[in-house]
């Protein structure tokens, strides 16, 4: 067990590419300097490059956050890692809606991460407990 080791890292951060207030450059320095491992970009259905934005020391992962709306509500769901943008799109109902998008962000070799349920009492736990994967 002592080989075991924990990173710090954001999986959910947007730059200006999106509804962001700055830059990617600005962002993972930002991060780095205040002692992340790692940091995901996750600009709302856009894939921003990061290529660039690699260090040695630190890592940027490509993602992108999902952002999807059933019921009047907002649904957001970040793709972790991402090889391409996920087809954005919407089911009957919240449950559907984010059952939708975590097959759109696996389709695009991601893993999926339920944001903010809370954001505007989306949707709840019970409903999220419904969406496998």
């Amino acid at each position: 067990m002592s080989n075991l080791r924990w990173f710090k890292g954001n999986t959910h951060t947007h730059t200006n590419n999106s509804d962001g207030d700055s830059p990617l450059e600005d962002v993972v320095r930002w991060y780095r300097e205040h002692g992340y491992d790692f940091v995901v970009i996750s600009d709302h259905n856009k894939l921003t490059d990061v290529s660039g934005a690699q260090e040695d020391s630190f890592t940027v992962i490509r993602g992108v956050e999902y952002s999807a709306s059933s019921e009047g509500k907002p649904v957001h769901i970040n793709g972790l890692n991402v090889s391409s943008l996920p087809d954005v799109g919407s089911g009957e109902g919240i449950v559907e809606t984010i059952r939708w998008g975590v097959t759109a962000i696996r389709e695009a070799a991601g893993a999926p991460q339920i944001n903010h349920p809370n954001f505007r009492w989306a949707f709840t736990d019970a409903e999220m407990a419904q969406v496998e994967g």
